[in-house]
């Protein structure tokens, strides 16, 4: 039995809808869960799939969930020109899964301005990707975890 291409097509979007990476939970707040190399097309500036595959190396195919705020979304859609921004994103990084970096990683990444990347923040942090703070940064691949940097965050 054929079923009719309208039933078809609702269940096609059921089936997508249900499987979508993003859960947009109010306007101010997206959650993201899916693998590094996604999450990085998402989220880093100027990124696309081979600068990104790049750019994390073994971690790519590790699992991620993620939120940020609508400033993160604004300050993406106008290429991060049209400053200031309260924008943020919150992560959690699980390299434990069959073929995952075997890492994993809780850390929260915010705009602050221009800064140079390396560059050791007033609030502790350490700056990204020319104009963001990474803070609050424990890696672990086994007990106890690795402080990669301990701030504190105003965000």
């Amino acid at each position: 039995m054929k079923l009719p291409t309208h039933i078809l097509a609702v269940a096609v979007l059921a089936v997508v809808l249900l499987f979508a990476a993003f859960i947009v939970t109010g306007a101010n707040q997206v959650n993201f869960s899916g693998i590094g190399v996604d999450w990085c097309i998402l989220t880093v500036p100027h990124a696309d799939e081979e600068f990104c595959q790049s750019y994390l190396g073994a971690t790519a195919s590790d699992r991620v969930s993620s939120k940020w705020n609508a400033e993160w979304d604004r300050g993406k859609l106008e290429g991060w020109s049209v400053p200031p921004y309260s924008a943020y994103q919150d992560n959690k990084w699980n390299g434990n899964p069959k073929g995952g970096s075997g890492f994993t990683w809780y850390f929260r990444i915010r705009w602050v301005g221009p800064c140079t990347p390396g560059e050791l923040m007033p609030d502790g942090g350490h700056c990204i990707w020319q104009q963001f703070e990474f803070t609050m940064g424990p890696k672990s691949a086994l007990p106890p975890p690795e402080w990669l940097t301990q701030s504190n965050p105003t965000v």
